[in-house]
């Protein structure tokens, strides 16, 4: 059994990893809202079942793929964006460029989920180096000590309604969290 020290490391793991995870599976829920739309055109497409690992497997690859590709379909479709021009194009035109700005939102929106899932991959593996540690808020604390980016990527989790609906924090892992927040 482990001791006190090491659970609260693995408690602050856990709580973070939990997290990273919830933060993927929002980035696919994105992806597939854009495929459902037909934003995204998937070759070969087959119904998504949620328990199949290897949907989860293509649709890490097509977040992959869309977040490498990133800057190449901003500039490719930032003219067809903006709101300059839209008085002047007939509907059909609008409607497609509604659509493309959607589709450019979801796209920022899965890189940015999948940048914050880095961050707290990176930050459940800093954990462990503070392993003596017997508070898990503080071990978190201790892991983002002086990193801004780790910083606001908790504020957004803590502020972020789709957690709180989707239940993903119980309420201790919340508290340990938020104090490791405010912790000084």
């Amino acid at each position: 059994m482990a001791d006190k020290n090491s659970q609260a490391w693995l408690i602050s793991d856990d709580i973070l990893t939990k997290v990273k995870d919830e933060l993927i599976l929002e980035a696919i829920d994105l992806l597939r809202e854009q495929i459902d739309a037909k934003r995204i055109d998937i070759k070969g497409y087959v119904p998504m079942l949620i328990d199949k690992p290897e949907e989860i497997e293509r649709d890490l690859f097509i977040i992959n793929n869309l977040i490498s590709r990133a800057h190449e379909i901003r500039e490719t479709y930032k003219d067809f964006t903006g709101k300059e021009g839209k008085e002047s194009k007939d509907p059909e035109t609008v409607a497609r460029m509604e659509e493309l700005t959607k589709f450019m939102y979801a796209v920022d929106g899965i890189v940015m989920l999948m940048h914050l899932s880095k961050l707290f991959e990176g930050w459940a593996e800093d954990t462990g180096k503070f392993s003596t540690t017997k508070n898990p808020s503080e071990v978190i604390a201790h892991a983002m000590h002086g990193n801004k980016e780790r910083h606001e990527a908790l504020k957004f989790v803590l502020e972020s309604k789709q957690f709180v609906k989707n239940e993903v924090l119980d309420d201790e892992e919340r508290k340990i969290l938020k104090d490791a927040f405010n912790h000084k």
